[in-house]
């Protein structure tokens, strides 16, 4: 037992001392530790409809699990650049981080256009689409980091610092925008699919589901329009 504890202080904990204190690594386990007040919240629903199948009456309240932890990978998107631009002390770059990160997510959920509008399956929102969150998270985390010091205009310039960042964040977004672009619409690669392909030797240990209650089964797609579009099961 005794060199059992000394193999692993010598061996395995230097190693993973190395990985925590990892500057992308605390992004990542930053990004998760801010959704887990929202999977708190859907244990709510979860709850309530064991209460439910015994009284019937009480109303249905899974949509507060389906756009609380239903959402998780739209969160993380927007976290992991945010909080990378935050480390590095611009603060002024990172809400609009965060929202490239949102856009470049979207654009990678590869829509499907119908007479009814664009849709685009439910669960790439959520638990489902959480891998593929961090992976576009941290690529446009890494084009801002890239790109922090980077200004259209010197420091002596009487141009409102706002106006200034409006500029200086142009080149991030559009090269962010552009790499979901092309990987989606010119190279035509299912994104989602291609990070679950790569996950899958660490998924396999761990099934997850995406789904968080029985009506969420339900609810296969959203149009981008406001409407949400549920197909009955056969």
């Amino acid at each position: 037992m005794k060199k059992i504890q000394e193999w692993i202080e010598k061996h395995l904990v230097p190693v993973m001392n190395r990985i925590t204190q990892n500057f992308w690594f605390g992004i990542v386990a930053d990004a998760i530790l801010y959704i887990v007040p929202f999977s708190m919240v859907s244990a709510i629903p979860s709850l309530w409809s064991i209460l439910r199948r015994f009284v019937p009456v009480l109303p249905d309240i899974s949509p507060l699990s389906t756009f609380s932890f239903g959402l998780i990978g739209l969160f993380v998107s927007f976290v992991i650049p945010y909080n990378c631009l935050n480390k590095i002390g611009k603060k002024d770059r990172s809400m609009i981080a965060g929202f490239t990160g949102i856009g470049t997510f979207m654009m990678c959920m590869n829509f499907v256009t119908t007479d009814e509008g664009s849709l685009v399956a439910m669960s790439k929102f959520g638990a489902g689409g959480m891998f593929t969150a961090m992976f576009v998270g941290l690529l446009v985390a890494v084009v801002y980091k890239a790109m922090f010091k980077f200004s259209f205009f010197g420091e002596d310039s009487v141009i409102p610092d706002f106006v200034k960042n409006w500029f200086d964040n142009i080149i991030a977004i559009l090269i962010s925008l552009t790499a979901g672009y092309l990987l989606t619409y010119v190279m035509k690669i299912d994104v989602f699919t291609m990070v679950q392909l790569i996950m899958k030797p660490i998924t396999s240990f761990a099934p997850v589901s995406y789904y968080t209650s029985d009506a969420a089964d339900d609810l296969l797609c959203v149009d981008l329009g406001g409407r949400r579009i549920i197909k009955k099961k056969k």
